[in-house]
């Protein structure tokens, strides 16, 4: 490794090859349909948070409309979820974006949350969003949600924008479930204008999907495709369909899924919750939801007779012709009453695609309290943006917390070394370093080895990740984050005693026991204490047996590297890595120059002989 380089610096090797000329302008006449699209695509929901920011503005002070700053919040999201496919559109293409098979998957939780996020692509059009999903109740799921949601999204955005009117549907089925792998087909069917047999045949060829295919008088820019193809690729799976000219399309694919039986008692509840709808289909999406939270759920048939067993809520569908009978009734019997609509709702009422997280008692209405937990916590926030300075320091204020502010690594390491904090929140790209080149030279410091941090990032890779848990971070934030999973973050520090005081918190709980092993790093080199492990990890590998075991031991080698930073060697075991999922084994030359590199590097030379 260079030692000039500084801490937590991306080498230029690690940024690829240097960018290509800029086109002849000949060909500027090609580009100008894709970058019209994307531009609408960003655009539309831009318009969105302008209008309602300004009819906000001229409320004020007599009082806003919760409905605006609600809207605003949704385009906001549409239009974060166009920015960050374009951004991993660009890693994908180069090969660099990773999918992450091993996280624990709520998959009827995440179905839930594309409903939600599909009603604003909706745009206020009569179209009725359903669930219908089967088998998912008593397995516990890994798999990587945030890719399923992507692909699942930009299938619902495609759906919706080609349904004027009508019917789109989210599916889960289980087709299959062996030992410990269960197969899911997830799919997304609609009523709208439908593809002739050709067009569907370039649909569902990743050669024929490019930027600007997906063009249209209705918009689209073919990106979305085009990710949806490069991830399923990734996973495993192939896009399918079928679709009918003027009556709609169905699409979908197959994951295989490590799944396991859940063998806890479910949940006591001590009342039941009631559905009353004539549309089998809404019922069918309120019983999907309420089973993925193991909730009962009585389906009313008559109120009248059943309403006594009814002692929860009530969701009742705007559409029965008796809704408005049963909304009073039940709420002379005091019971907790949704009025719901499939079909995107008007101010007063809750669309489907929201109703359970209200219900549920998720912050919908995200609202920050004081907290008594963290009054008088003292937070370091390392941030160079001074808008994103601004917002969480008002978070951490109305929590209860006290902030200072830096806005580079040197300024908060001046300010480390001369006062207490409780902990640091740290962006990860910073103008003279990262957030993890902080951490680094936190559990290097004598004094500071045990600082609480927390890492916030727009995009943090695996090896990120992986160095952030070794460096023992409470824990990595993606912009923008969520202020209660902050709030949640801060709540896991140890009791603070009064400032000047040492900290000692009682034996025996997780985040305890990592502290006292950072405590004892304290003035240590990370390279040496990696040199130390690097016996074992060499002969795990060089004993590994097959491309599953060799996984297994490149991924341990790949999470001590990132400790150290970027490197050559760290972007080695990536591509190692990477090809061992593929099912492709190391073979001996090419695994004994991956120990020789990193062997060089430690400086155990001449290299070990395999």
């Amino acid at each position: 490794m260079n030692p000039s380089r500084q801490p937590g610096a991306v080498p230029p090797e690690a940024l690829g090859p240097a960018p290509e000329a800029a086109p002849d302008m000949r060909h500027a006449g090609e580009l100008a349909p894709q970058l019209a699209a994307i531009s609408h695509e960003l655009r539309t929901p831009l318009q969105a948070i302008i209008a309602f920011s300004q009819l906000a503005q001229m409320d004020w002070p007599s009082g806003v409309d919760r409905r605006y700053l609600s809207r605003i919040d949704q385009a906001s999201r549409l239009m974060l979820r166009v920015v960050n496919d374009l951004l991993d559109l660009s890693h994908l293409e180069r090969g660099t974006l990773e999918v992450l098979p091993d996280q624990p998957l709520d998959l009827s939780n995440l179905l839930a949350q594309v409903l939600a996020t599909a009603d604003g692509l909706r745009q206020g059009r009569p179209i009725a969003l359903y669930l219908q999903a089967e088998g998912l109740s008593g397995v516990a799921l890994r798999g990587d949600g945030k890719r399923i949601e992507q692909v699942l999204l930009n299938l619902l955005a495609n759906a919706l924008r080609f349904t004027d009117v009508g019917v789109v549907t989210v599916g889960a089925r289980v087709l299959a479930h062996e030992g410990a792998t269960l197969t899911v087909r997830l799919s997304v069917g609609d009523t709208g204008v439908g593809m002739a047999e050709h067009t569907l045949a370039r649909v569902l060829d990743p050669e024929q999907v490019t930027l600007g295919a997906g063009a249209t008088a209705r918009g689209g820019s073919g990106f979305g495709l085009r990710i949806v193809h490069r991830l399923l690729q990734r996973m495993g799976s192939q896009l399918q369909g079928v679709s009918v000219q003027g009556g709609g399309s169905l699409m979908w694919f197959d994951l295989s899924l490590q799944a396991t039986v859940q063998r806890r008692e479910p949940p006591v509840h001590h009342t039941q919750d009631a559905v009353f709808s004539a549309d089998p289909r809404f019922v069918d999406t309120v019983q999907a939801l309420w089973a993925g939270r193991q909730r009962p759920l009585l389906v009313l048939q008559d109120p009248e007779q059943q309403a006594a067993q009814a002692t929860g809520h009530w969701v009742i569908d705007q559409a029965h012709p008796q809704a408005s009978r049963w909304l009073r009734h039940a709420r002379l019997m005091g019971r907790t009453v949704w009025s719901v609509s499939a079909l995107p709702a008007e101010a007063q009422g809750h669309t489907l695609a929201l109703l359970a997280d209200s219900v549920l008692g998720s912050p919908q209405a995200l609202r920050l309290q004081l907290d008594p937990a963290l009054q008088g916590l003292r937070v370091l926030v390392v941030e160079d943006n001074l808008l994103n300075q601004e917002v969480v320091r008002d978070q951490l204020r109305r929590m209860g917390a006290e902030a200072s502010t830096a806005g580079s690594c040197g300024e908060a390491r001046a300010m480390l070394v001369h006062g207490p904090f409780d902990v640091v929140l740290a962006d990860m790209q910073l103008p003279d370093d990262t957030g993890l080149g902080l951490g680094r030279w936190l559990r290097e410091h004598p004094r500071l080895a045990a600082q609480p941090f927390i890492l916030l990032s727009a995009h943090l890779s695996a090896d990120d990740r992986q160095a952030a848990r070794a460096l023992g971070a409470l824990g990595c934030l993606l912009k923008p984050h969520d202020p209660l999973e902050l709030q949640a973050l801060l709540r896991q520090l140890p009791a603070r005693r009064p400032q000047g005081a040492g900290s000692t918190t009682p034996a025996g709980s997780g985040i305890e026991r990592a502290q006292a092993g950072l405590r004892a790093l304290s003035g240590l080199d990370l390279k040496l204490l990696f040199r130390s492990e690097w016996p074992a990890l060499r002969l795990a590998l060089q004993r590994a047996q097959g491309a599953a075991e060799q996984r297994k031991a490149v991924h341990a080698i790949r999470g001590s590297l990132a400790v150290l930073g970027h490197s050559p060697e760290l972007l080695a075991a990536r591509a190692l890595e990477e090809q061992l999922l593929a099912g492709q084994a190391l073979q001996s030359p090419q695994l004994q120059s991956f120990l020789n590199q990193i062997e060089v590097m430690l400086g155990l030379w001449p290299p070990h002989p395999g």
